[in-house]
């Protein structure tokens, strides 16, 4: 709760004095919560309030580790509208912890720090190199992870593999499984935005004629939405079902485990709901408008920001190609920013990284099934492809039917119960992870 209180809001400029003493505040925090773990690790600060830590393990020859975590969070979005104060880390009577990152995510940042924490005070040594990356700008530019992973290629080092947030827990939230449901994700979308500028000679609305810049632009994002990317069932859809298939029964088992066989069906049964379709797609959706000032005043420029979450097998240049090929208007420009990034590469589930996170997962949760995924959303991982072949995204949270939409949302929220699965996970994933 009490690290809830630090608003540590993404970092945009160093000359941000308050926000950056806001920082310094919450790490001299942990260092006090946690004196073992900030007096026995090794600590780099890299880059802006970004901390790398270094657990030296006993072999010296095997190859080391990375977490990854993010300090920062989102604003409160509509502060009135939450049920306890989102920056105050209220403790409800029904024992959940209310406030902005209990979710995304200082639940990482503090599990992990509790685990190791236990763990020296034990006199444990991991066998492995352990890092833990902290950035602190996650949720805007990414260039935190950027600095650091640039940090780890200067030092020319090399990860057995990475653990970032993505997939979670979901507990009566998947149609026809009774149970938790454990998430890894074994990969992840790329990241792409466009805008799309019209620039036309502007005059009185009176008289508009047919270059109107809005009408132009307005008919670019038209035919985007009229002609969606096509739908294809990728490797991590179907290791998905087939794991799910285990908890079926008939029909839906007998498919679920043969999904190559029956992808017409399945892609039906998703594409019913926007996640479900996000899956199987690239998506493109318009978020930002820009045009005129004056009602009366026929704009000269119209901008829309378009943002693309690319599905592995597709590349920024083929989204861009098809787009353009869309669009067919050689009206419209088609710029795009220059936070983009590829698909990352998939994760295997037959390497050792992958069997040893299930394995901590079930020694956590007993009773928890454990499937592979697709994250729809991006992590600080995508910037590390170069350090390691095998990147997991889990972080254990537990969500329940009423908890969508939290994470980013109003009355983002955690149960006391969970924190201490969360610091019992990342303890069980320490000393069961040695490569």
């Amino acid at each position: 709760g009490k690290a809830i209180t630090f608003q540590t809001l993404s970092m945009a400029e160093l000359s941000d004095s308050n926000l950056v003493h806001t920082y310094q505040q919450f790490q001299n925090q942990l260092s006090e919560w946690y004196p073992n773990a900030f007096n026995k690790l090794e600590i780099t600060l890299p880059y802006r309030q970004c901390i790398i830590l270094k657990w030296v393990g006993s072999n010296q020859k095997s190859k080391p580790v990375l977490w990854l975590a993010h300090q920062d969070v989102v604003d409160c979005g509509a502060p009135e509208s939450w049920k306890h104060p989102c920056f105050q880390g209220n403790i409800s009577k029904d024992s959940f912890v209310y406030g902005r990152g209990t979710l995304d995510m200082k639940i990482g940042i503090i599990g992990m720090l509790e685990a190791v924490e236990k763990l020296l005070l034990a006199g444990y040594q991991p066998e492995t190199d352990l890092y833990f990356a902290f950035s602190d700008d996650e949720e805007t530019l990414g260039k935190g992870a950027q600095a650091m992973n640039a940090w780890f290629l200067k030092l020319n080092r090399k990860f057995e593999y990475i653990l970032d947030e993505g997939g979670s827990t979901l507990d009566g939230l998947i149609p026809n499984i009774d149970g938790p449901v454990a998430c890894i994700g074994v990969a992840e979308k790329g990241y792409l935005t466009i805008e799309l500028i019209a620039n036309g000679k502007g005059g009185h609305s009176s008289s508009p004629g047919i270059d109107n810049v809005v009408n132009m632009i307005s008919a670019a994002v038209y035919r985007l939405e009229n002609n969606s990317f096509p739908t294809k069932l990728i490797q991590p859809v179907k290791e998905s079902l087939r794991a799910i298939s285990v908890r079926q029964n008939g029909l839906r088992k007998f498919i679920f485990r043969n999904p190559v066989y029956f992808s017409r069906f399945i892609k039906k049964e998703l594409c019913v709901d926007p996640y479900g379709e996000s899956l199987l797609r690239t998506t493109v959706a318009p978020t930002i408008m820009r045009a005129g000032k004056e009602d009366n005043v026929l704009p000269t420029t119209a901008t829309i920001t378009v943002n693309c979450r690319i599905l592995p097998g597709e590349t920024i240049a083929s989204v861009l190609k098809r787009i353009n090929k869309t669009i067919n208007d050689t009206r419209i420009i088609i710029r795009p920013t220059a936070d983009a990034t590829e698909p990352p590469k998939i994760t295997s589930i037959h390497t050792k990284a992958y069997k040893v996170l299930e394995k901590s997962i079930l020694k956590t949760i007993p009773n928890a099934l454990v499937i592979p995924i697709l994250n729809i959303s991006t992590s600080d991982s995508r910037y590390y492809t170069e350090l390691t072949d095998n990147i997991l995204r889990f972080i254990p949270i537990k969500q329940k039917p009423g908890d969508q939409g939290r994470t980013h949302g109003i009355d983002e929220r955690i149960h006391v119960s969970v924190i201490a699965e969360a610091v019992s996970f990342y303890s069980n994933l320490l000393q069961l992870g040695e490569f």
